[in-house]
């Protein structure tokens, strides 16, 4: 049985743990960032990366293929900033979300403002960080990333994606999106 290679972001790890209790001709090898596995996979040096982010056109190439393995929502921001997780419950947020979703996912966020539309909520600007889908965010838009205490990631505005190499057993893709999104 062939063995294969897969990178993953710290903030992945607990998704990545159901693959390994369920997987075992992938070898799991942790990283610091997912431009760091993103690198690695462009180079070849491994297999298939789950990351917590939408990566960027030029952290592709033509042979790297995305799945997205679960749904979820982040903060857009005018450019990539941190923000201590504690300081998000005061936080100034807009967003087209439905109020519901909002409340149900996010009722630490104290200070949102609703808009109508996604439209009207973007040309508003992104001085002010909006929560949005991650089936919305665009190439040029910076992401405001959560930190802990200690200066970490947190999964918090985090969906896992699995980026691979093209020509990666479609079983094996099959496997590893069932258990993720079985999660």
């Amino acid at each position: 049985m062939k063995k294969y290679i897969l990178s993953y972001c710290p903030t992945m790890r607990p998704y990545v743990e159901k693959l390994m209790k369920k997987i075992d001709n992938i070898e799991y090898i942790p990283s610091q960032s997912a431009a760091g596995v993103l690198s690695m996979l462009r180079s070849k040096k491994i297999d298939m990366i789950i990351i917590g982010r939408k990566a960027y056109k030029h952290e592709l190439t033509d042979n790297i293929s995305e799945k997205r393995l679960l749904n979820g929502y982040t903060l857009a921001y005018s450019s990539k900033s941190f923000i201590r997780q504690s300081e998000l419950f005061d936080l100034k947020i807009k967003t087209y979300l439905a109020k519901e979703i909002v409340e149900t996912k996010f009722g630490f966020l104290k200070n949102v403002k609703f808009y109508n539309t996604k439209k009207e909520c973007f040309d508003s600007g992104l001085d002010t960080p909006i929560l949005l889908d991650w089936l919305d965010f665009e190439e040029n838009y910076g992401l405001l990333i959560p930190i802990d205490d200690m200066n970490r990631k947190t999964s918090i505005f985090r969906a896992p994606v699995l980026y691979y190499l093209n020509d990666l057993d479609s079983s094996l893709l099959e496997n590893i999106n069932r258990i993720i999104s079985n999660s």
